[in-house]
């Protein structure tokens, strides 16, 4: 009986307020509820704008509704279908003729290509059942930035994915991924160095506009015993307006 006032409510007032394309609706919800529509969005679908990169920041989708119902209501979830995207929805409860925002926000960084992504919307009226699909959709391009995936920058010359490692019985080995993304050789050295840790790089000499690893190794026989939480090694050899940087050596041993 419940379900029969909320939905005769919210056909009372389809002649005030947009509707959902019909097609669209009875894609996720069950056909005994299909004109059920307690929250009236003014739009459910949104394009990813033109020129979106990899490289470009998190982009928000807001999808502004309101409670057509004769009862109070609250938004339980909004679930989406992808980890590039997120929801954030009121959490208060939503009396008869209240109005408010669902903000889609969408991460293309790890996206490529034609993407579409959606985010289906649950009230407390009707908890296992989603009472709206919002979709968005679009091309990403690929990055300008051949670097992309080296996020931290050393001066002017070095791109590096981190600056730290951690050693343990297991690993005694750890690589670091960077690139010289100057226009002239590198050649990276510690400067300062547990006599327990060693350091290189391979190749020894970093040509330009080329990757390469920071390999850093424990001899556990030269380490103290305990050893300390952490060690700095010093790395020296760069161009530009930074000559050295710190990388953080963590150690898992009992």
């Amino acid at each position: 009986m419940r379900l029969l006032l909320l939905a005769l409510c919210s056909l009372l007032a389809e002649a005030a307020f947009p509707q959902f394309d019909p097609h669209l609706w009875e894609q996720v919800l069950s056909p005994t509820l299909a004109h059920f529509r307690p929250l009236s969005f003014d739009i459910v679908e949104q394009n990813i704008p033109k020129g979106v990169t990899q490289d470009s920041e998190l982009q928000s989708f807001h999808f502004p509704f309101r409670n057509l119902s004769c009862d109070t209501l609250a938004i339980t979830n909004v679930a989406v279908n992808c980890a590039c995207t997120s929801a954030h929805y009121p959490y208060s409860p939503l009396a008869p003729g209240d109005t408010g925002t669902i903000v889609i926000s969408f991460d293309p960084r790890s996206q490529l290509g034609q993407v579409e992504r959606m985010a289906l919307v649950f009230v407390s009226a009707v908890p296992d059942t989603a009472v709206a699909a919002l979709k968005i959709r679009g091309d990403v391009a690929p990055t300008a930035n051949p670097w992309s995936h080296l996020p931290k920058r050393v001066g002017d010359c070095l791109r590096i994915k981190r600056t730290s490692v951690r050693l343990s019985p297991d690993t005694r080995v750890a690589r670091i991924l960077c690139a010289n993304v100057g226009d002239s050789p590198s050649s990276l050295r510690s400067d300062s160095i547990a006599p327990y840790l060693s350091f290189s790089t391979s190749p020894s000499v970093i040509p330009p506009q080329t990757e390469a690893d920071i390999i850093v190794v424990i001899d556990p026989t030269k380490s103290p015993k305990p050893l300390p939480l952490k060690s700095e090694i010093k790395v020296v050899g760069l161009q530009g307006s930074v000559s050295s940087f710190l990388i953080d050596v963590f150690f898992d041993f009992e």
